[in-house]
């Protein structure tokens, strides 16, 4: 990662489809960012809105992001993933992504991530960033009220947390809490 002026900010964005209302009538607002998908060539790349996804432990993307950057997916690097409800067959390849800061579009990123690209693709989104190949490279911070999320480089949140984090685990070796957090009442 390149010397960059980390946080971005990214504001929440509405569904360029207009797909969801609250049943108070307002737009559901989503963790979107604008990003570039590119193949082996430079020149064969994808400006598209991606969904960042915690929920989704791989990244995954639209069949036609692959073909309109150049790239096959592998027939031998083959899973069926739970997608939107339904098992998908996904099929990876290695790709590099970019991003870019709003505030000073010439401070961005790139790196190589390994995408899953689903054969039926449901979701609104072209690309869904998850956290295998985009969380594992950044940390990200969502405010809700604030309508807006950080993306910040992958240690910001050790450099936040470290102690607390250690007092976790030094609580679950002691017996205080189990795996998953439970207090030992």
């Amino acid at each position: 990662m390149t010397e960059t002026s980390f946080p971005w900010l990214y504001p929440f964005t509405e569904s360029p489809h207009g797909e969801r209302r609250h049943v108070n009538g307002q737009p559901v607002l989503r963790p979107v960012v604008p990003i570039v998908v590119s193949g082996a060539q430079p020149h064969d790349a994808a400006r598209v809105l991606a969904l960042l996804d915690s929920g989704s432990e791989r990244t995954l993307a639209a069949p036609g992001i692959a073909r309109q950057i150049g790239v096959t997916p592998d027939p031998d690097r083959r899973i069926a993933l739970g997608v939107g409800g339904a098992i998908r067959n996904v099929r990876f390849a290695d790709v590099t992504l970019r991003l870019h800061s709003l505030l000073d579009p010439s401070e961005q990123v790139e790196w190589q991530a390994e995408v899953g690209f689903i054969e039926e693709w449901k979701p609104t989104w072209a690309v869904l960033l998850g956290q295998s190949g985009f969380f594992d490279r950044f940390t990200v911070t969502f405010g809700r009220l604030a309508l807006a999320f950080a993306v910040e480089p992958p240690d910001a949140f050790d450099g936040r947390f470290a102690d607390a984090v250690q007092r976790i685990e030094q609580a679950q070796l002691d017996g205080t809490i189990d795996g998953l957090g439970w207090v030992d009442e």
